[in-house]
C-alpha cells in the first residue's frame, strides 16, 4: 500500500470509527445517483454491480431492492460493519468485501457495472488512473465503470469548501473537484466516455454545514424542479460530475 493510500485510509478509518449507525434515510443526492445509474444501464434487474468505497451502502441497498446482485467494497472495516447491519435490518442480500480499490479481489470481466461516488477526488491523478484501470479490468465487455466526483463547475460547492478550509472546519482531508475526467480516457483502448453535471441543490450544504436542514433542501428542491435544475446547472454547475466509462466489446 502506497503512502498516499495509507493517508487516505487513516483519514476515513477515523471518520467511520466516529460515525454512528443512524436511521435509514435515502437523501436526494443518492436518488440522483441511483437515477443516473439506471439511465445508463436501463435494466438493473439481474445485473452484477460492485460499489467501490461503499461507505453507507444505501444506494447499493436500493439497487438490491430493484433486483441487482450487489457487492460492496470498502477499505474501512467500520464502514463494512455498518453496511452489513443496514442490509440485515432491511432484509436485503449483499456481498461485502473489505479491500483496496487498487487491488480488487475479483477475476477479469466479473461485473456489469462498477461504480464509485465520493472516492477518486481524494487521490492524485496517477492513482485515479490506476483505480480506473482496475475497475475496467473487472468490467465485462459492454459494461460500465461509473465515477462520481465533486464538480469544479459547482460554484457554491467550491465557495463552501474554501470557506470551511479557511476556518479549519474541513474534515475529509484532500479533496479535489474535477472539471472532467476525459484525461483518463487516453490511457485506455476501446473505451467510450459520457459526462454530465448532476444535483445543483446539494452543494448549498457546503455553504452552511450543519445549519441547512433536510427540510430546507426539500423545500428548495421543489422550487428547483427537474426542468429548472438544468438551467441552474448550466449557470452554477452541479454538485457532482458523473463520468461513465463504457468498456467496448472487442471487434
Amino acid at each position: 500500500m502506497s503512502n498516499e493510500e495509507k493517508k487516505v485510509k487513516e483519514q476515513w478509518d477515523k471518520l467511520w470509527e466516529k460515525s454512528e449507525q443512524k436511521k435509514f434515510y435515502f437523501d436526494e443526492t443518492s436518488e440522483k445517483i441511483l437515477d443516473t445509474i439506471k439511465e445508463i444501464v436501463k435494466d438493473i434487474k439481474g445485473k452484477k454491480i460492485l460499489e467501490i468505497g461503499s461507505g453507507t451502502g444505501k444506494i447499493s441497498l436500493m439497487l438490491a431492492k430493484q433486483g441487482a446482485e450487489v457487492y460492496l467494497l470498502d477499505i474501512a472495516p467500520k464502514a463494512i460493519e455498518n453496511t452489513k447491519r443496514l442490509f440485515n435490518d432491511m432484509n436485503e442480500k449483499g456481498n461485502f468485501i473489505c479491500a483496496s480499490m487498487f487491488k480488487i479481489p475479483f477475476e477479469d470481466e466479473s461485473f456489469d457495472i462498477v461504480w464509485s461516488s465520493g472516492v477518486l477526488e481524494h487521490f492524485s491523478k496517477k492513482k485515479q488512473t490506476e483505480a480506473l484501470e482496475e475497475t475496467l479490468r473487472i468490467c465485462k465487455p459492454g459494461g460500465f465503470s461509473i465515477v462520481y466526483v465533486p464538480s469544479a463547475r459547482g460554484v457554491f460547492y467550491r465557495i463552501g469548501k474554501k470557506t470551511q478550509e479557511i476556518f479549519k472546519r474541513w474534515t475529509v482531508g484532500y479533496e479535489k473537484p474535477e472539471w472532467s475526467l476525459k484525461r483518463m480516457k487516453k490511457h485506455f483502448k476501446n473505451v467510450e466516455l459520457k459526462e454530465k453535471n448532476i444535483d445543483f441543490t446539494n452543494q448549498l450544504i457546503f455553504l452552511w454545514p450543519g445549519f441547512l436542514s433536510r427540510g430546507f433542501l426539500k423545500f428548495f428542491r421543489k422550487i428547483v424542479n427537474p426542468k429548472n435544475e438544468k438551467n441552474f446547472i448550466k449557470i452554477f454547475g452541479g454538485y457532482l460530475l458523473m463520468s461513465a466509462f463504457k468498456k467496448l466489446k472487442d471487434k
